[in-house]
C-alpha cells in the first residue's frame, strides 16, 4: 500500500476562469523574491551574485553541507521576517532545467513546506517532487501554462546553485516584520523598518559608497529598481533635508550646485541618512554638512542631481 506523500495536505486547490474569485489555495506566480537585510543586499550588489549558503535552521539538510539560495512567491502581509530588501526573479527561467526534490515541512505559525531545486542527483537523499503533478504546494499546469502555489503556506524555494545578479528582475523595497527576525529579534536595527525607510538607507548608502563619501559613486548597474519606491525613496530624502534646514542661515557657505565640491557634499549628506538609526538622522552632522552650502536650494539641488545622475531620472508624482 503506498503512502500519502508529505506535500500532499499542502495540495494547490483548482483554477477558474472566474476573475472574481480569490482563492488562496490555487495563487498563480510567475516570480518568486528574496529577501534580506540591508547589509546583505550591499554584499550582493558587490559581489554581483547571491551565493548559495549553508542551511543554519533545523532543516534536514542542515548537516548534509547543501549550499542553497532561499526564495519564496510568498509576500508578508505585516512585513518580512528576512530583512527590507526584495530581489526578484522570473521563476520560469530560474529553474529551468532542474530537478525538483521534497524537502520538508518546518512548523512556524504558518506551516511552511519546501521544495529544493537543482541540478544534482539526491535520489538516495530525498523524494523526487513532480510539480506538473497537483498534488503538492507548488503546481505547473501545462495546460494552462501557469505556476500556481498554495498562498495558504509560506512555500519556500531552495535552490541549490549561487544565482547571478543579472537574472534578477527587480530590486523594491519591503517592511521588516516589527515582532520577527531570521536573524537576531532583541538586536536588528532594521525590525519594523518601513519600506520607505530602507530604501531612503540602502540608496543612501549606495550614493555614498557604502557609508564612505568617494571622489564619484559609478551609475547604477544593477537590476532596475520600482520606479515608485526609488520616488518615493527622494521625496522622503528631500522632505527631511528640508525639513532640517529651513532654518540654517547658510551665512558661512557659499557652495552652489554648480560648485565641484557640491556632488562630493551631497554624497556627504547621503551617508548620513544611510548610517542612521531606525528612527532619525543625526540631526547636527546632516546640518554642519548642509551649512557649507550657499543656500537651501543649493542643498535640494546638489543632492537631487546626484541621486538622478545615479539612479535616474525620476518618475513624476501623481496629480
Amino acid at each position: 500500500m503506498t503512502s500519502t506523500p508529505e506535500w500532499q495536505p499542502f495540495s494547490v486547490g483548482l483554477p477558474s476562469d472566474d476573475p472574481t474569485l480569490n482563492d488562496r489555495k490555487c495563487s498563480p506566480f510567475s516570480v518568486v523574491h528574496h529577501v534580506t537585510h540591508l547589509d546583505a543586499a550591499h554584499t550582493i550588489l558587490t559581489q554581483r551574485k547571491l551565493r548559495a549558503g549553508l542551511i543554519g535552521d533545523e532543516s534536514k539538510l542542515r548537516k548534509h553541507r547543501i549550499l542553497v539560495n532561499w526564495l519564496s512567491p510568498n509576500t508578508w502581509t505585516n512585513g518580512s521576517r528576512y530583512g527590507n530588501v526584495q530581489f526578484t526573479f522570473r521563476w520560469p527561467e530560474l529553474v529551468e532545467g532542474l530537478k525538483f526534490y521534497w524537502v520538508e515541512v518546518m512548523d512556524h505559525s504558518i506551516k511552511a513546506p519546501r521544495i529544493l531545486a537543482t541540478d544534482r542527483n539526491h535520489d538516495k537523499l530525498l523524494e523526487p517532487y513532480d510539480p506538473t503533478v497537483r498534488e503538492g504546494p507548488w503546481w505547473h499546469s501545462r495546460e494552462r501554462g501557469t505556476h500556481y502555489w498554495n498562498g495558504n503556506h509560506t512555500l519556500e524555494i531552495m535552490v541549490e546553485r549561487d544565482i547571478d545578479l543579472s537574472e534578477c528582475k527587480e530590486i523594491g523595497f519591503v517592511r521588516h516584520n516589527p515582532n520577527m527576525c531570521c536573524i537576531d529579534w532583541k538586536n536588528c536595527r532594521e525590525r519594523g523598518m518601513y519600506d520607505f525607510k530602507a530604501a531612503t538607507k540602502f540608496l543612501g548608502g549606495h550614493l555614498a559608497g557604502y557609508g564612505f563619501a568617494s571622489a564619484e559613486t559609478a551609475k547604477w548597474d544593477g537590476p532596475p529598481i520600482e520606479p515608485k519606491q526609488l520616488r518615493d525613496a527622494w521625496d522622503s530624502i528631500e522632505s527631511i533635508l528640508t525639513r532640517h534646514t529651513k532654518k540654517l542661515s547658510f551665512e558661512d557657505g557659499s557652495i552652489t550646485v554648480d560648485d565641484s565640491m557640491a556632488p562630493v557634499l551631497a554624497r556627504s549628506l547621503f551617508r548620513v541618512f544611510a548610517t542612521a538609526p531606525r528612527e532619525n538622522v543625526d540631526e547636527e552632522q546632516l546640518r554642519n554638512i548642509a551649512a557649507l552650502f550657499a543656500n537651501q536650494w543649493a542643498v535640494l539641488d546638489a543632492c537631487k542631481a546626484e541621486f538622478t545622475r545615479v539612479f535616474g531620472e525620476l518618475r513624476e508624482r501623481p496629480i
